[in-house]
């Protein structure tokens, strides 16, 4: 809705204001409005749409991306023109619409790693309920999974694989890599299928299920038509937030980017890592150097934007002879260990797909591998162009500035040949390219120049304002997602993680929103 649909809006006395309604703001927005004695506003940067009135183009599993119309445009790198930051959502249900469905959470060893640091709150034990309380799961054991949260996840049968991908998991089996039969277990080392938040749409009269699944994203799964007609709901779609306003240390309100204002008594950002992250920064909340620049008023001297992380990999395109079916578009990923990765940590994944450009392979048969060092060392940096809110953020993700995160890459390469090497894929492999068409070299030499080059974003994004406890130097938040400080203001989005998560963030992402509800809720209107 806009200000000339809703009136009301303009006046409205707001307990809280959610800026962001992608995969942490719908669900912030369903969960706070359930108290119906407390008012909330959604407000949403992108358009808003109905699990009926979602275009084809954004709602159909197997279309990945959206289009010009439900993204961001490219950020840039810090002091060049070379676009960065990667693809961001800009829609309703924010990159859970645009995403390519894959629902694999964080493992438990980076939960441990963050309760180690102090957040002890974060440990397995204590998020477990909340990514069990956000699914509907059809796999799986009970101790791992829920059944009756509103994301749907389904697990297809090896069989439901294109005979490429079943051919990867067995050839990956034959070379001595272990079988998991459930990617979400606390250490889901070894190859096993994607778990999938798609739902078949019995509507649809396609005959072929990969044209009539749609991806649940989170504006279906939380808002509901039921959840819409709340009284005490409104969503603010095809608007952008300028920044949070203070009076003091204390938040009472928003400045929309044409600058009116909204009040509330509570804000919490959830407009993803790098939006939440400029907001901050807008706000006053950052570097005071960096804010000084910009002739920014400083309300608190925290470091946003300056432990900024992503997982860096290469693309592998394996050209291949025998069948060119397509769909599913995912199949299995490998979750595995370098020589580098402590006992129990993941930091290694080949995500297998079908998104390898079949117009480079001689055959005109090919799959893909994203080659990922998902536990990377190397950070970037996030920093404002102006105090526009109109002006895209800068984003540097550094990507392989750290050595380890090279050779992590290199042993994932190395990974990704080992299974061709063996039977089924043997006898089908003709050669492994990266996304450019260049053949992947064999030397190491050649190879590790060719991951500095081909090195790109995941896509997942995070740590802009990281928790952390008090005294951390990267710490922009408490556990809780409260801004260190101030009062009344909160992240919940991929944002708030101390480093990015071993995975693609998603579910994990859902579950933080779902956590930070839950203490919000039992904090009380009282304890912003």
């Amino acid at each position: 809705m806009t200000f000339a649909k809703n009136s009301k809006i303009a006046t409205r006395d707001y307990d809280i204001i959610i800026v962001g309604g992608g995969s942490a703001g719908a669900v912030m927005a369903s969960r706070l409005s359930e108290n119906r004695n407390q008012c909330v506003l959604l407000i949403e940067a992108g358009a808003s749409y109905t699990k009926s009135t979602f275009p084809p183009q954004i709602a159909l599993g197997r279309r990945v991306g959206g289009d010009a119309s439900t993204t961001w445009a490219h950020t840039q790198e810090i002091g060049s023109s070379k676009a960065s930051g990667g693809l961001r959502a800009k829609i309703l249900g924010g990159g859970s619409a645009i995403n390519a469905a894959a629902f694999v959470r964080a493992p438990r060893s980076d939960f441990d790693r963050w309760a180690a640091a102090g957040l002890r709150d974060w440990a397995y034990e204590q998020v477990l309920p909340y990514f069990k309380k956000s699914e509907k799961a059809d796999y799986g054991n009970d101790e791992w999974h829920g059944r009756r949260g509103p994301i749907p996840v389904h697990l297809r049968r090896k069989d439901e694989l294109s005979k490429t991908a079943q051919a990867f998991i067995d050839a990956a089996l034959q070379a001595g890599f272990l079988s998991n039969d459930d990617l979400n277990k606390p250490f889901p080392k070894g190859i096993g299928i994607y778990p999938l938040n798609v739902q078949d749409d019995p509507g649809n009269p396609a005959l072929d299920r990969n044209d009539r699944e749609i991806r649940v994203n989170t504006a279906i799964a939380y808002l509901t038509d039921d959840v819409r007609q709340r009284e005490n709901l409104d969503i603010l779609a095809d608007t952008e937030v300028d920044k949070v306003l203070f009076n003091g240390h204390h938040v009472r309100g928003v400045q929309l980017a044409d600058g009116r204002e909204l009040t509330a008594r509570q804000v919490v950002l959830s407009a993803g890592a790098i939006g939440s992250g400029a907001i901050l920064l807008r706000s006053g909340v950052g570097p005071k150097e960096h804010l000084a620049a910009h002739s920014i008023h400083l309300v608190a001297d925290l470091p946003v934007g300056q432990a900024l992380m992503d997982q860096p990999n290469v693309y592998l395109q394996v050209f291949i002879e025998g069948d060119g079916a397509i769909l599913p578009a995912l199949g299995g990923k490998l979750w595995e260990q370098s020589s580098l990765a402590a006992a129990d940590q993941l930091d290694i994944y080949l995500g297998f797909n079908h998104f390898a450009n079949l117009a480079q392979s001689p055959t005109g048969k090919a799959f893909g591998i994203i080659a990922c060092a998902c536990r990377p060392r190397s950070r970037g940096k996030l920093e404002l162009e102006s105090a526009d809110p109109r002006a895209l953020p800068r984003v540097s993700l550094n990507l392989l500035s750290v050595e380890s995160d090279i050779q992590i890459l290199i042993e994932a390469v190395a990974m990704m040949r080992r299974i061709a090497a063996h039977e089924p894929l043997r006898s089908q492999a003709v050669s492994i390219h990266f996304s450019d068409g260049s053949e992947v070299p064999t030397d190491l030499k050649s190879l590790r120049e060719a991951i500095v080059k081909q090195v790109d974003s995941t896509l997942h994004v995070t740590s802009s304002a990281p928790m952390g406890p008090l005294g951390d130097p990267l710490a922009v938040l408490d556990e809780q997602g409260r801004v260190y400080g101030l009062s009344g203001l909160r992240v919940a989005d991929a944002s708030i993680f101390p480093d990015v998560p071993s995975v693609a963030t998603n579910p994990t992402v859902i579950m933080a929103a779902e956590y930070i509800a839950d203490r919000i809720k039992q904090a009380g209107p009282s304890a912003a």
